[in-house]
């Protein structure tokens, strides 16, 4: 299949999503509109029925938003499709499909990985008495191991977005054979500068917090324009992998053409 080209990748997948924020707030911007206000419903000082009813409400939009937002963004690197403002809170049999594969892809990376940590690590506590310090290596180098193998089956997820059909799980994994390493760096360059980004914001909402509710309340709703454009990115990086590891329009399962809007 070839090995990614990394940088060019990352740099797209960022460049997608800060290029054109027109789209990215088109795109997120109604279900962003839900999730902060239902979150101001949380936190300001309000009924007690009327904060449980808006956590429940922030639940389900954070759920909607963070499936719905990364299909349509998929589509939109890899088909072109745009979507209206209000025309993105659509949830149908797509996005129920592309949730039950996010599903599937975290348990196969997430599973796999607790397993390793369970075994070497007990391997660990067994050897230490003969390998001392050393013996703490076993799951350190194990663990990320299983991880970049298993992050091969995240291309998975651009290929459902996209209408994929037969064995989508199989056809991930040959196409991400040699580049799990790049796969897992990839996601750790999407997500780390979001992360620490967002734990700023959590201080700063604490301080402001102190001093004024609403205040609190208005800065606490940054953290989760933060974590979409952290969708934005991630799923930029996996729609530009897939687009170089998948011969689109050779298969009979895959759609006939890829397009760019990005």
């Amino acid at each position: 299949m070839g090995k990614l080209e990394f940088w060019r990748i990352i740099t797209a997948a960022y460049g997608c999503a800060f290029a054109h924020l027109g789209r990215f707030l088109r795109f997120s911007g109604a279900w962003l509109v839900g999730v902060i206000g239902f979150h101001a419903g949380v936190v300001l000082p309000l009924p007690l029925a009327v904060r449980l009813a808006a956590a429940l409400g922030l639940a389900l939009f954070l759920l909607g938003g963070l499936v719905a937002f990364p299909l349509a963004w998929h589509r939109l690197i890899l088909l072109g499709e745009e979507r209206r403002f209000f025309a993105a809170l659509r949830f149908g049999r797509r996005a129920w499909r592309f949730l039950a594969y996010v599903i599937l892809t975290s348990a196969l990376l997430v599973v796999p990985a607790y397993l390793a940590l369970a075994i070497t690590g007990s391997m660990a506590a067994a050897l230490r008495p003969r390998l001392g310090r050393a013996a703490i290596a076993i799951p350190v180098i194990i663990v990320p191991a299983v991880w970049c193998l298993a992050s091969r089956l995240t291309l998975a997820l651009p290929a459902i977005a996209v209408d994929e059909t037969g064995p989508v799980l199989r056809r991930a994994w040959a196409r991400g054979r040699g580049n799990g390493v790049r796969l897992a760096l990839g996601w750790l360059f999407c997500t780390l500068p979001f992360v620490g980004l967002t734990d700023i914001l959590h201080g700063l909402q604490v301080r402001i917090g102190a001093r004024t509710i609403l205040g609190g309340a208005v800065v606490g709703g940054l953290p989760f324009i933060v974590e979409f454009l952290e969708a934005a990115v991630t799923v930029g990086f996996l729609s530009h992998s897939y687009r170089q590891l998948a011969d689109a329009a050779s298969g009979s399962d895959c759609p006939k053409a890829l397009s760019s809007s990005c």
